[in-house]
This record gives C-alpha cells, sequence and structure tokens, in this order.
C-alpha cells in the first residue's frame, strides 16, 4: 500500500508498506531514505480510500531499520 511518510517540513518520501498491523507498520526504503530509529513523523495511506476521502494522517516513531526499510510504531 503506498503511503507518505513526513518528518517536519524538509522531508517528504513516498513509500510502499509491506507489513501493517494495528501498532505499526514496516515500509520499504532504499538506505538514503531510512530514518534514524527514534525518528518521530507522520504517516498517510494513500490507496484504498473512498473518492472524497481524506487520507488519516497517523503520527508515529522509527522502532527498527532493516537493510529493506524502516518498522514504525504508531502513537497514539
Amino acid at each position: 500500500m503506498p503511503v507518505t511518510l513526513r518528518q517536519g517540513d524538509d522531508i517528504v518520501l513516498n513509500l510502499i508498506t509491506s507489513d501493517i498491523c494495528d501498532g505499526g507498520v514496516f515500509v520499504k526504503a532504499e538506505s538514503d531514505q531510512i530514518l534514524p530509529v527514534g525518528s518521530k513523523v507522520s504517516l498517510q495511506v494513500k490507496a484504498g480510500l473512498l473518492a472524497g476521502d481524506d487520507p488519516p494522517l497517523v503520527q508515529a516513531e522509527v522502532v527498527r531499520v532493516t537493510a529493506e526499510g524502516m518498522g514504525l510504531r504508531f502513537l497514539l
């Protein structure tokens, strides 16, 4: 599922999820797109919405980094 990940006004990444659950999501990313563990981001789903619906904006934190991407934990 395509998502947009934002960190402040400077970083905007269009990425793809490879796993999603109630508590978080794993996004595929190239090595130059990976943020450090502890980074706070906003995540917005870009697909699967009804016409006219605004995608929800979810706050998340990078909790795991691998060669394939980043694991994000949703913040409540």
